[in-house]
């Protein structure tokens, strides 16, 4: 690809929305974040545009510059018509083309992607895939989300479900999860999951750093919360993290011996936890495996909390390129 190629990325969060024009290897030439918008649809739209358009500028570039643009949104995305309806944090009342807003706004083509998808690309292409056309990507964030990707290409299959690895069943008549199965991987190794059950042990007069550390106020809980007493030795905590490393071993385990990809690559928030998570998830896959699962299949992502932004880059090249 011609090395003066300039894209735009586009990572849309509950809270924040990130916007980057960057090079084809991956440099990036500006960086906006702003809050997400509170209030109506069009205030939403409006403010991802207007971060759009202040990446642009702060690189000093022209729309006619650019081409093209790659974004990544949660919750419900028709890839092919552009469609997206917000999501259960972004509430924006309508299905609209994102896509073709960008482009009446700025002429420049657009591309979305569920943000779970738009990140593997981003690992695949800038982080801890590099040089792997086999691999699945696994989110660990308030919810669990993933994608699958074979031979350098995301699988979609035929309806909207594939590559939602967070609903996974990990363990039969396991605990209830918020899409209404029960033992789905979600309901083991999320955020939402891992603070319910330290808020049900809280309740339920277990002995715990927890209540300290949360100055006995449950709502205070968050994951960074769980893995600072899991360091202390806290058992509450210890067990909310092996709970979960030992269902994303079992998931892991599950796919390599249905689909067999290079590497799976572990990112979101709570894969920052390291080892708490990773230890047990080890465990696991050892004791499922018999010792033939090889530990070095296993990735931590590489972008952190640019993945998103980084895979929006990198679908607007793979776009521009096609």
């Amino acid at each position: 690809m011609d090395q003066t190629v300039r894209v735009i990325g586009v990572d849309i969060g509950g809270t924040t929305i990130k916007a980057a024009t960057a090079t084809s290897q991956g440099e990036l030439l500006s960086e906006v974040r702003s809050p997400t918008q509170r209030g109506s649809g069009q205030a939403i739209l409006e403010g991802i545009l207007e971060t759009i358009g202040q990446t642009i500028e702060e690189a000093g570039l022209m729309s006619a510059d650019i081409a093209a643009g790659g974004i990544g949104a949660p919750g419900s995305v028709d890839r092919k018509r552009g469609l997206w309806g917000g999501s259960t944090t972004i509430h924006l009342g309508m299905q609209v083309s994102l896509t073709d807003m960008v482009r009446e706004r700025f002429g420049i083509p657009a591309y979305i992607d569920n943000d779970g998808n738009v990140a593997a690309l981003g690992e695949m292409r800038f982080g801890a895939g590099g040089g792997v056309r086999d691999m699945i990507y696994i989110a660990l964030g308030s919810g669990v989300g993933g994608a699958i990707i074979i031979d350098s290409q995301i699988h979609y299959g035929r309806g909207p479900i594939a590559g939602e690895i967070g609903h996974m069943i990990v363990q039969k008549d396991g605990p209830l999860c918020g899409c209404g199965a029960h033992g789905c991987l979600e309901a083991f190794a999320s955020a939402t999951a891992m603070i319910g059950e330290a808020q049900a042990a809280l309740q339920a007069g277990e002995p715990t750093l927890l209540r300290e550390l949360v100055e006995s106020d449950p709502a205070n809980l968050n994951g960074e919360i769980i893995a600072r007493a899991a360091r202390r030795g806290d058992r509450v905590a210890l067990r909310i993290w092996r709970e979960a490393g030992r269902a994303l071993g079992v998931a892991i385990y599950s796919l390599a011996m249905l689909l067999g990809p290079e590497v799976f690559i572990i990112g979101g928030a709570l894969a920052q936890a390291g080892e708490l998570i990773f230890e047990p998830m080890y465990e696991k896959l050892e004791q499922e495996s018999g010792g033939r699962f090889n530990p070095r299949q296993v990735r931590m992502a590489a972008l952190g909390a640019r993945a998103g932004l980084m895979g929006g880059v990198a679908l607007a090249l793979r776009m521009a390129d096609s």
